[in-house]
């Protein structure tokens, strides 16, 4: 299966992009993932994330990509309703989210990240979707 690499730092530390991008790939190889392409957004704030996220969803469906893999839900935004409505417009659309992030990958989760993830599960589960 073809995935996409998301990595967004909101500096221009090419160390931090860097070390995204050698974990996600490691991660893509780990469980059989071929990537497709690697995109970066550097120096873009995790409130501001419209104009790439509406890229990002454009390209995966131009090259029918259906799985992006991410470090962890704040690279999609830091505000929660921004971040659900992302999350909601890609799933719409064929495509998911994968968060390295999880408790059984390498990432540490922190408390904002469980927050979204527990606050869009009981968003999902209230709107009669399953979670």
């Amino acid at each position: 299966m073809k995935v996409f690499l998301y990595i967004r730092v909101a500096c221009a530390d090419q160390f931090a992009a860097e070390n995204q991008r050698d974990a996600l790939e490691r991660y893509a190889k780990d469980y059989g993932y071929e990537v497709a392409a690697a995109v970066t957004a550097d120096g873009i704030s995790g409130v501001h994330t419209e104009g790439i996220m509406t890229f990002l969803l454009n390209e995966a469906k131009r090259q029918n990509i259906d799985t992006i893999l991410t470090r962890d839900s704040s690279r999609i935004s830091r505000d929660a309703f921004a971040f659900m409505k992302f999350e909601k417009k890609f799933r719409e659309n064929g495509i998911k989210f994968v968060y390295l992030s999880k408790s059984d990958n390498e990432c540490p989760v922190t408390p904002m990240m469980e927050a979204f993830e527990a606050a869009y599960k009981k968003r999902r589960t209230k709107n009669g979707t399953r979670a």
